[in-house]
């Protein structure tokens, strides 16, 4: 009899730290396709050994999961959880053990420098804090197209204290009729820096050769964004690192759950092309907008 992989759609959903606490399978399940909107999350579970998956190297996609089942998920995952904790507490995910006032004085020496270092004129870039999809359920804030898209990065602007002298900013955003190499201010020459003062791209050629200086992490409120439960660390982008649209923009971002249609999302962790265009989701999937003053 196969050993049952622990399968839960919305928990499968989870961003989970790599840690080897349990047995890994070897390899990709070979039932779960790299196009399946929760790919990475499966993968990043069987990478940390939450799921091994059957002898026969399949996951299992779509089997029904008991709860004695979900109840060994959630005991492997708070011992993941327990693990990551002696390990901070220990130092040996760093070699040192480092104390938090350490910590902090660094960070704060690096955002120091960061901005000191920085001469010209500077134009912000910035995730936005809060999570969106296209369905509007759940309390979760809708799209709503390209406009309703630059409505929520002014308005985000606006309650960080980015536009208190009348700045403007428009979304990261693409869809068949308009796009960020179209319609935002592609002249600026000056320098793109996230709302702690580091510095993302020189001008807006550095910023779509396909790769950016360091990650958008920081919110319009200064803060380090982290993965959420569901969406991780995805951006709605529909673009491709160059300012060009992928073609995957949800029917222009109004598209509510119909199957087979899809949007690009960037990971707001990467500098490579992956922060603009890394993966594609079902369009009730949840994630956050880049928005880029003018």
């Amino acid at each position: 009899m196969k050993k049952k992989s622990i399968i839960f759609g919305s928990i499968a959903a989870f961003t989970l730290t790599v840690v080897t606490v349990f047995a890994v399978a070897n390899k990709p399940f070979t039932d779960v396709p790299q196009t399946h909107w929760a790919y990475d999350a499966i993968e990043k579970g069987r990478l940390s050994g939450l799921w091994q998956g059957y002898d026969d190297g399949t996951f299992g996609l779509g089997e029904t999961v008991t709860r004695e089942q979900v109840a060994v998920l959630l005991e492997r995952n708070n011992e993941i959880l327990k693990q990551e904790i002696l390990d901070e507490l220990s130092g040996t995910e760093s070699g040192t053990a480092t104390t938090d006032l350490e910590s902090e004085t660094e960070d704060e020496e690096d955002s120091d420098q960061n901005t000191s270092n920085l001469e010209g004129e500077k134009k912000h870039i910035f995730v936005t804090s809060n999570i969106y999809n296209l369905a509007d359920y759940d309390d979760i804030p809708n799209v709503n197209g390209v406009s309703g898209a630059d409505d929520i990065c002014q308005t985000s602007a606006e309650e960080g204290g980015l536009s208190d002298n009348g700045e403007l900013y428009l979304a990261w955003i693409s869809d068949g009729d308009t796009w960020p190499e179209k319609r935002l201010n592609t002249d600026w020459d000056g320098l793109y820096v996230t709302t702690n003062g580091e510095l993302i791209a020189e001008g807006w050629d550095d910023l779509t050769d396909g790769s950016i200086e360091n990650p958008i992490m920081y919110t319009e409120f200064g803060s380090v964004a982290t993965p959420a439960e569901l969406s991780g660390d995805n951006v709605w982008t529909g673009t491709n690192a160059n300012g060009t649209p992928t073609q995957e923009d949800c029917n222009e971002w109004v598209e509510t759950g119909s199957m087979g249609i899809f949007g690009t999302a960037g990971h707001f962790d990467e500098t490579d092309e992956k922060w603009s265009h890394e993966s594609k989701h079902t369009c009730v999937f949840e994630a956050r907008l880049y928005c880029v003053e003018q």
